[in-house]
C-alpha cells in the first residue's frame, strides 16, 4: 500500500519542495507505525528518494537511519552509512549530531568495530573542534565495546591512550571512566594480549577519584566488577612481578567489589543491571575458584544466585547465572565439599523454573553436572540424569548445538563407570546399548572405553564374548573412526579375559588381532605410533595362551614371546606373564624353560642397565608352580629347590618385593602334596611350614593358613608313612590353637581340612580308627547343624569316614562296630542336606559291608539295602557291578539280564552317573 504510494512521486532530480519533504516525512511516518511488518525494500525505496531527490532536512534523515536501526544485519548498517554520507555531503553547517550516534550505535550493536572506528574518526573530522558537537566519551566507549569481542586489542589501547592525552592536555571531558578500562581490559583479554601494571593502576586510581555518584551510579559499578572479573581471569597467567603483587591480594579485591554491590543492590537498580552484575560478579568468583579460594567463592556465588532468584522477577536469574555458578560447583576440588549434592538443588530449582514455563534448556546445564557426578564416584547418579536427558531431547526441550555433545556425556558416563570401585558392567552396558539406538555418535574415547570396560567386567564369559564381539563389529563400521592399537589392545584384552580349557580359540582369536596390528603397524612403514603394538599387547595374548592350560601352548608363547622382542626389550611385567604361561604348560620342558627364563632374568638384574628385570616373589612363585605341574617324579623338589632361591635372595638383599609369601610357601608345599608314595613327602611338607611359620613370627605378617595346613596334611596322606595319621591329628589341634589363642582365624579348620584327616585316618593301621573317623564327622555335622557353614560335611568327607570303617582290622566286635558306624554314617548322610551322593560312597558302603559283615547272610541284607538305595538315587555305574561280581555274588546273581544273559541294568538305575 506504501510503495502503491511511491509510484505516484514524479522521478524529476534536484527537486526541492516542501511537499516532497512533508511527502517524505508521511512515508516515513507511515513506516514507523508499521515498521513491525513492512518489507525492507519500502525502506530501500525511501532511501532512494532521499538520496536521488538529495533532500538533507535532519528530521527526515534522523527518521530514516531510526527505521534502518530496527533492521537486524550488517546490510542495515551499510544503508545507514550511505544515507549518513548522503547527509554530510549536502549539508555544510553541521548542527546536530544525533545521526552520528543512531549510525554508531548501530555499528556497536553489531560489534563491527572497524566501521565503528571509521565512523568516530569522520566524526572528529567533522565536529572535532567544536565544543558542544565534538565526539563525547561515550561515542569513544561504543567503539571501544564493538571491538571488546575481537581479537583486535591494539585499537582499545590506541584510543585509550588519545583520551588519557586529551584529558592531560586540557579535554576533562575525555577523561577515561571505570567503563573505559573496562572495555579495554576485555578486548586485551579477548585478544590474549598482555596486561599492562600501568593501566589496572590507572583504572584503580579512575574510580577511587571520582565523585560518590559516579561510583554508586549502577553502570560504573558493573564495568567495575567486570573489569575485576577480566583481571582476575588473567591473573594465573601474568608474568609481571608489579601485576602479581597486585594479584596475590584476590580477596581485599573482592571484598572491596562486595562492598560496591551490597550498596547498589539496596537502591533497587534495573532488571539488566541487576543481571549483568551478577554475571560479572559470578564470573569474577570462578577466576577465584581457580586461584584455590574455592570454597568461599562458591558459596558467594551461590548466594547471588539466591538474591537474583529472590526479586522475583520473570526473567531473573539468567541461564548464563545457574550456569556459572554450577561451572564453579563443578570444580575438582569442590568434590568433597558436597558439591554433588549442591549441583543437584541448582539443576531441580533450573528446571522447575524452566519447564514449567516451556522454556528450553541448554546442554551445557547437563554436561557439567554430568561430568562433575561421573568424576567423584557418582556415574551411577550421573547414569540417570543422563537417560533423564535423554527423554528431555526426545521432547525437543533441549538447546544443543551438535550430537558431539551428547557423546561427550555419555563418554563422561562410561569412563565414570569404569573408574569407580564398585562396578556397575550391567548398567555400562546398557548405556552403551542405549548410545547405538539412539543413535549417539560414538568416537575413539567412547570406543576405548567400552572395550576396556567389557574386558575387566565380571560378567560371565558367554555375555563378554557377545558385547564384545558387538562393539568390535560397531567400531569396524565407523567409517570416520580410525581403529588404533589401543583398541586392539582393549579387544584382544577380552579375549585373554574369557580364554580358558574350554574355550581355547580365545587365544587365537586374540594371536589373530596382534597378527592383524602388526601388519597394519608395518603397512605404515612403522611410521603410524597410533597402530604401534604395546607390550600390553603381547603380554595379553601371552596371558590368553596361559589360561588355556594347553601343553601344546608353550610354543606359541614362546614364538609370541620372541615377537615381542622385535618391538621391545621385554620388561617385568612380560616376563611375568610369560613365565605365568610356563606355568600351565605341565610338562618338563615347560618347567625347564621357567627356570632358563628366572636364570636369565637374575643374570640381568645383575647389570646396572638392567637392574628393572630383577625377579620379584611373583617371578619365583610362577617358577614354582611350574615345576610344581610338570608332573615328574622330582617336581617338588624342584619346586622346594626354586622356594630355597627366593628365601636367600631375601636374605642377602632384605628387599620386600622378594619376601616369600604365603603363595610361595603353599605353592611349594603343594607340589609335595601332589607327590604319591613317597614316605618323606609329609616331612619335607611340614618342614616348609615350620620355615614359613619362622618368616611369619619374623616379619610380623600373617602367613599361614588352612590352606597351606590341609596341603601338609594331604601330603602326610599321601605319603604312607606310619605315623601320617598321628601327625596329621597332631596338625588338626595345631590349627584350632592357632585360631583360638593366636587369634589367626585363617587357620580354622574348613571341610577340606577334616576330610583331609578323615581320609589320612581311613589309610592308617589304627584299630579305633572307625570310631575316631566317626567323631570327627559328628563333630562337622554339629557344628554345620549349628551355623559353621565353612566345616559342612560332603561326600567325600562321607566317604572319606566309611572308609575308615571298611579297612577296620580288628577282633569280630570291632568290625561288628565298623557295620554299625557304616550304617549310621548313610542314615546320617541321608537326613540333612550335604549335597548329592556319588557312585563312590556306595561303593565304599558295599566295601564295608563286603570285608565287616560277620557272614554271607549279613552281607547280603546289608548290600541288598545299600544297593537298592543307589539304584533308586540313579547312581549304580560299572565300579559298583564290579564290586557286586566279585564281593557280593549271591545279589550280583539277582541282577536283570539281557538275551545274551548278560546283566544289563535299567537306565533310570546310572541316571546320576556323569558320563566320562
Amino acid at each position: 500500500m506504501i510503495l502503491s504510494v511511491f509510484k505516484l512521486i514524479p522521478p524529476t532530480t534536484g527537486v526541492r519542495s516542501s511537499r516532497l519533504h512533508c511527502f517524505l516525512r508521511k512515508q516515513l511516518h507511515a513506516l514507523s507505525t508499521v515498521a513491525e511488518s513492512s518489507d525492507t525494500s519500502e525502506l530501500e525505496r525511501s532511501t532512494k528518494i532521499l538520496i536521488g531527490q538529495s533532500l538533507v532536512e535532519e528530521s527526515n534523515v534522523v527518521a530514516l537511519l531510526k527505521e534502518w536501526s530496527k533492521e537486524s544485519g550488517n546490510e542495515s548498517s551499510k544503508h545507514m552509512d550511505n544515507i549518513l554520507q548522503h547527509w554530510l555531503n549536502h549539508t555544510k553547517n553541521l548542527k546536530s549530531t544525533e545521526p552520528f550516534d543512531i549510525v554508531l550505535k548501530k555499528h556497536n550493536e553489531n560489534r563491527n568495530g572497524s566501521s565503528a572506528a571509521s565512523l568516530l574518526d569522520l566524526w572528529g573530522e567533522k565536529l572535532g573542534g567544536h565544543l558542544e558537537l565534538s565526539p563525547p566519551l561515550s561515542a569513544f566507549h561504543l567503539v571501544l565495546e564493538a571491538y571488546s569481542s575481537t581479537d583486535n586489542y591494539q585499537v582499545c589501547l590506541d584510543i585509550l591512550f588519545h583520551l588519557e592525552r586529551s584529558h592531560l592536555n586540557g579535554n576533562y571531558a575525555l577523561k577515561p571512566t571505570i567503563e573505559t578500562y573496562s572495555h579495554v581490559l576485555s578486548a586485551i583479554f579477548k585478544g590474549q594480549g598482555p596486561i599492562n601494571n600501568e593501566i589496572v593502576t590507572r583504572m584503580q586510581d579512575s574510580f577511587g577519584t571520582a565523585p560518590p555518584e559516579e561510583r554508586q551510579c549502577p553502570k560504573a559499578c558493573y564495568h567495575w566488577v567486570k573489569a575485576h572479573s577480566k583481571l582476575f581471569g588473567c591473573g594465573r597467567k601474568c608474568e609481571h612481578p608489579e601485576l602479581m603483587a597486585w594479584f596475590s591480594d584476590f580477596d581485599k579485591n573482592l571484598r572491596q567489589t562486595d562492598v560496591l554491590l551490597n550498596a547498589l543492590l539496596h537502591n533497587d537498580p534495573s532488571e539488566r543491571i541487576v543481571s549483568l552484575l551478577g554475571t560479572a560478579y559470578i564470573s569474577t568468583l570462578i577466576t577465584m575458584v581457580k586461584a584455590e579460594a574455592g570454597l568461599e567463592s562458591a558459596r558467594r556465588a551461590t548466594e547471588m544466585l539466591d538474591y537474583l532468584e529472590s526479586l522475583k522477577l520473570e526473567d531473573l536469574p539468567w541461564t548464563e547465572h545457574f550456569r556459572l555458578v554450577i561451572s564453579i560447583w563443578a570444580q575438582e576440588q569442590l568434590f568433597e565439599h558436597n558439591a554433588p549434592e549442591i549441583l543437584q538443588d541448582l539443576l531441580h530449582r533450573y528446571e522447575d523454573r524452566h519447564l514449567s514455563s516451556n522454556k528450553k534448556i541448554p546442554l551445557i546445564i547437563y554436561e557439567r553436572i554430568i561430568w562433575t557426578w561421573s568424576q567423584c564416584g557418582k556415574a551411577e547418579k550421573a547414569a540417570d540424569l543422563l537417560r533423564h536427558f535423554m527423554r528431555l531431547s526426545e521432547e525437543r526441550t533441549i538447546i544443543m548445538s551438535s550430537k558431539s555433545q551428547i557423546t561427550r556425556m555419555f563418554n563422561y558416563v562410561l569412563l565414570g563407570l569404569f573408574h569407580e570401585n564398585e562396578r556397575k558392567d550391567n548398567l555400562l552396558i546398557d548405556l552403551w546399548t542405549e548410545m547405538q539406538k539412539h543413535n549417539v555418535p560414538r568416537d575413539h574415547i567412547t570406543y576405548s572405553a567400552v572395550l576396556k570396560a567389557i574386558s575387566t567386567s565380571r560378567l560371565p564369559k558367554e555375555r563378554v564374548v557377545k558385547e564384545a564381539i558387538n562393539a568390535w563389529t560397531a567400531l569396524q563400521s565407523e567409517a570416520e573412526i580410525k581403529t588404533s592399537a589401543r583398541h586392539y589392545g582393549s579387544m584382544i584384552s577380552c579375549w585373554a579375559r574369557v580364554s580358558s580349557p574350554g574355550l581355547k580359540n580365545a587365544a587365537d582369536k586374540a594371536i589373530g588381532l596382534l597378527d592383524e596390528l602388526e601388519n597394519l603397524y608395518k603397512e605404515s612403514n612403522s611410521e603410524d605410533d597410533d597402530l604401534k603394538p604395546h607390550q600390553a599387547h603381547f603380554s595379553s595374548v601371552i596371558t590368553a595362551l596361559a589360561r588355556t592350560r594347553d601343553p601344546q601352548s608353550v610354543s606359541k608363547v614362546d614364538d609370541v614371546f620372541d615377537r615381542m622382542k622385535l618391538h621391545y626389550e621385554p620388561d617385568i611385567i612380560a616376563y611375568s606373564s610369560f613365565l605365568r604361561a610356563l606355568a600351565n604348560g605341565r610338562n618338563e620342558e615347560s618347567a625347564k624353560r621357567a627356570e632358563e627364563i628366572l636364570d636369565e632374568m637374575e643374570t640381568k638384574a645383575d647389570t646396572a642397565e638392567e637392574k628393572h628385570l630383577r625377579p620379584n616373589t611373583v617371578t619365583y612363585t610362577s617358577v614354582i608352580v611350574a615345576h610344581s605341574n610338570s608332573k615328574v617324579p622330582d617336581a617338588a623338589e624342584k619346586a622346594e629347590r626354586i622356594l630355597s632361591r627366593l628365601e636367600f635372595a631375601f636374605q642377602r638383599s632384605g628387599d620386600s618385593i622378594l619376601q616369600p609369601d604365603s603363595i610361595a610357601f603353599g605353592t611349594a608345599i603343594n607340589a609335595w602334596s601332589k607327590t604319591r608314595d613317597c614316605v618323606e613327602a609329609g616331612e619335607r611338607a611340614e618342614g616348609i611350614l615350620r620355615r614359613m611359620e619362622a618368616m611369619e613370627k619374623d616379619s610380623g605378617k600373617t602367613l599361614l593358613n588352612a590352606i597351606v595346613y590341609t596341603n601338609v596334611i594331604v601330603a602326610y596322606w599321601r605319603s604312607r608313612q606310619k605315623n601320617a595319621a598321628d601327625k596329621a591329628l597332631d596338625l588338626l589341634e595345631e590349627m584350632k590353637n592357632k585360631a583360638d589363642e593366636g587369634g589367626n582365624i585363617d587357620c580354622l579348620p574348613d571341610t577340606r581340612t577334616y576330610t583331609s584327616v578323615l581320609q589320612t585316618l581311613a589309610r592308617s593301621s589304627r584299630s579305633n580308627k572307625a570310631d575316631m573317623a566317626w567323631k570327627i564327622l559328628s563333630k562337622m555335622c554339629d557344628d554345620y547343624r549349628g551355623g559353621n557353614l565353612t566345616v559342612r560335611p560332603n561326600v567325600f568327607s562321607f566317604t572319606a569316614c566309611l572308609n575308615a570303617c571298611a579297612h577296620t582290622v580288628g577282633t569280630a566286635e570291632e568290625r561288628k562296630r565298623a557295620v554299625e558306624l557304616a550304617l549310621r554314617i548313610m542314615v546320617e548322610f541321608n537326613s540333612y542336606d550335604y549335597g548329592p551322593p556319588s557312585p563312590a560312597i556306595y561303593r565304599t558302603l558295599l566295601l564295608a559291608f563286603s570285608h565287616q559283615a560277620e557272614n554271607a547272610s549279613d552281607l547280603l541284607k546289608y548290600a541288598t539295602i545299600a544297593f537298592s538305595r543307589c539304584c533308586q538315587e540313579g547312581y549304580a555305574d560299572d565300579s559298583i557291578l564290579i564290586l557286586l561280581e566279585t564281593k557280593v555274588p549271591a545279589l550280583y546273581e539277582k541282577l536283570p539280564r539281557n538275551h545274551l544273559n548278560q546283566v544289563e541294568i535299567p537306565l533310570e538305575w546310572s541316571m546320576n552317573v556323569k558320563k566320562s
